[in-house]
Formats: C-alpha cells, structure tokens, sequence
C-alpha cells in the first residue's frame, strides 16, 4: 500500500501541476482511491490526507462507501479544491454492486453579465412609399 499510495499521490500532483498551469481553477476528482479514509491512524491514510491539505484540497465524502459483511470502509472519494461550490455529497446504496454511488451536487452559479433585453426593428425591407 505505501509504494501504491505514494505513486498515486505523485501522480495526482503532477495533474494538479498541469492542471493550474493551463489555466484551470476548480478542480474535482471522483474515483475509487482504495485509500480508507476511516482508518485516520494509518501512516498512509496520515500522508494522503496531509496531501490534500498540503494541495489545499477537500474530500466531501464523509459516510462508507464499501459495506460488506466483515468490512466498512471510505474508499471512494470526491475530491475539490473548491468545496464552497458544492450543496451537498453523499452515498447511495443501489444494490449492483460493493461500492455505494458517491454524488455531489453543484451549486447554481450566478451569471456574471446581467441580462439585457434589447428591442429592435429590421429595416431591411422597409419601403417609405408603402409606408406613407
């Protein structure tokens, strides 16, 4: 676990590196990290949580994700660096599978331009002799 967590987060980093040079700002990664975040004692767990503290990044998912007869676990993650644009997050247990449906959603952005309502005319077959 600790060569495959530590490739994950170099990983990762790199794309957060690409992803801010190119200009990008809101970040959201989902996936199953098979990283338990229920288990916050472990050394690994310890530096991939500091990661995304470090990465000022947030993981939304707070409830298990894999519930199984002998194990609960929070394994599947939302991940932000923009946890103020999110309402709510959470699991559903459809029953097709191990893992529960994480799901965030989004909060309605405003518009930046008001909208403006501009009346006109087409003149473009206007004929001043019917006209008068």
């Amino acid at each position: 676990m600790q060569g495959i967590s530590c490739t994950f987060t170099s990983i990762l980093e790199q794309k957060l590196i690409d992803i801010h040079s190119n200009g990008l700002a809101d970040v959201l990664l989902i996936g199953d990290v098979n990283i338990d975040l229920n288990k916050l004692r472990d050394s690994n767990v310890k530096k991939y949580m500091n990661f995304l503290k470090s990465n000022k990044l947030s993981q939304l998912i707070k409830d298990p994700t894999r519930v199984t007869m002998s194990t609960c676990t929070r394994i599947d993650h939302i991940i932000t660096n923009r946890d103020d644009l999110y309402v709510t997050s959470g699991t559903l247990d459809l029953g097709l599978s191990d893992h529960s449906l994480v799901y965030t959603s989004h909060k309605k952005r405003k518009s930046l331009h008001a909208l403006s309502y501009i009346d006109c005319r087409n003149y473009r077959h206007f004929s001043n002799v019917e006209y008068h």
